[in-house]
């Protein structure tokens, strides 16, 4: 009846006949509130994805890729660069070599162990005398790098490793400082230096002479 409160009945109010009823929400207004959170879920979901593809891709491009004969072979000629950048690094220094001439036999049995090659040419005819040699890091393997000098001390190197592939010699001439690389016994052999190209060129031969002889017994 008009001007009494609200029936109770249990938990639900009712409200006075003729009240305004509560306010709703729209169809559309809920239908575009659904498309949002469609799209945000979609959003969500690209991000996820494109994060787990970035990770895998940093995961293979950090995994050292296999070898193929194509990339050994392309590694195997670069035996003079090798050469060239053991020269630069040790050459000048005022202890060049790790262990010196006067412990040959040491010498040659470190080299076998660890190259597996025992031969220090003897350059003597040409000029230049062995001061000693080091293990150097190789293209494929550890290689050797001898040091030789002249008495005005100009010094060269003379480096070899197992050669991984048989590609043509090479020779070549740059700021000053000339290399020769020639391949004997499965070995790559390069000598590099900065003396005149003919003096590099009679060493070079006496190196390949000698390397090609019938190898001394290390005692």
């Amino acid at each position: 009846p008009a001007g009494q409160g609200p029936i109770e009945t249990g938990a639900i109010h009712w409200g006075r006949p003729g009240a305004a009823p509560r306010p709703t929400r729209k169809l559309d207004e809920i239908r575009a509130s659904r498309r949002r959170q469609a799209l945000a879920s979609t959003l969500l979901t690209l991000i996820a994805g494109a994060a787990v593809a970035a990770a895998a891709l940093l995961f293979l491009a950090s995994r050292p890729p296999a070898q193929s004969p194509t990339t050994r072979a392309i590694a195997a000629t670069s035996y003079a660069a090798r050469a060239g950048l053991t020269y630069a690094t040790y050459i000048l220094d005022p202890r060049p070599v790790e262990v010196e001439a006067s412990r040959r036999g040491e010498l040659l049995a470190w080299l076998q162990e660890r190259v597996g090659f025992s031969r220090a040419p003897d350059l003597s005819g040409v000029g230049l005398r062995l001061l000693g040699g080091r293990v150097a890091p190789g293209v494929a393997a550890p290689a050797a790098f001898l040091v030789y000098e002249r008495d005005d001390g100009g010094r060269v190197g003379l480096y070899f490793e197992r050669a991984e592939a048989l590609a043509a010699p090479a020779g070549q001439r740059g700021q000053g400082v000339s290399v020769i690389e020639w391949r004997a016994g499965g070995f790559a052999f390069v000598l590099v230096g900065a003396l005149a190209p003919e003096a590099m060129q009679a060493a070079a031969e006496a190196a390949a002479a000698a390397v090609a002889t019938t190898p001394v017994e290390v005692k």
